[in-house]
């Protein structure tokens, strides 16, 4: 990679909170399968943006990665229980799932990507708008083994057989989206200047898919006999 791009402090912090956020959102997919929700309407919503703004501050305030990691576990724990009945050891189970998940995808995407173009991690700090889309690329990755993970709790938590088609419902656009994004990537990275406007792509993929499969799993949940 060749060049330097710069970026505004303000463009940073809104994809900062952007990336977070929408990091957070895939939360509840999973937690609405594997508990029964205890707050619904305006007390869920109420109570879910107060989390995400606490998670939120400890990303950029908290310097230390092991005291970020167990401050995101109490707090997704406890998220889990006030929003859903759950128990603290399933609430401290899944958390700790979904952080496995987020920590796994972050190191696959980061380093798979780089190692695809022969970049070093220091090469792609030095360009902003590549780094973001392999951050947001990361959550690509992080929504598919989320969406996999769901369908598998359908049918070993709520006792629902799944098909195979169900596994691909959840997971088709997630991974399309991340073959995609890999191959924006490699654009990026063989021309910089591009790099904006395949950044926003990536996050409007990301925003999509996500969308989609909260809408999966809305029809699913109204299709479900009473």
């Amino acid at each position: 990679m060749e060049g330097k791009q710069n970026m505004s402090v303000w463009r940073t912090q809104l994809l900062n909170i952007l990336l977070v956020g929408l990091e957070f959102c895939i939360f509840p997919t999973l937690a609405g399968v594997f508990f029964i929700h205890r707050q619904k309407g305006w007390r869920f919503a109420s109570i879910t943006i107060a989390f995400f703004a606490a998670i939120y501050a400890v990303t950029q305030i908290c310097p230390f990665v092991a005291l970020r990691q167990f401050v995101m576990l109490v707090l997704f724990s406890a998220l889990s229980m006030l929003c859903y009945r759950a128990k603290a050891v399933s609430a401290l189970f899944l958390s700790l799932a979904y952080l496995a998940i987020l920590n796994l995808s972050d190191i696959i995407v980061l380093y798979g990507f780089t190692a695809l173009t022969h970049q070093s991690v220091s090469d792609l700090v030095a360009l902003p708008y590549v780094y973001y889309m392999v951050s947001y690329s990361a959550k690509l990755l992080e929504l598919l083994m989320a969406a996999l993970l769901r369908v598998w709790g359908v049918s070993h938590i709520q006792h629902k057989p799944q098909m195979v088609t169900n596994y691909l419902r959840f997971g088709i656009f997630p991974l399309a989206s991340l073959i995609s994004s890999l191959l924006m990537y490699i654009a990026a990275a063989e021309a910089p200047e591009i790099a904006p406007t395949l950044l926003f792509c990536v996050i409007l993929l990301l925003v999509t898919d996500i969308g989609s499969i909260l809408l999966l799993s809305l029809l699913n949940s109204s299709n479900r006999p009473r």
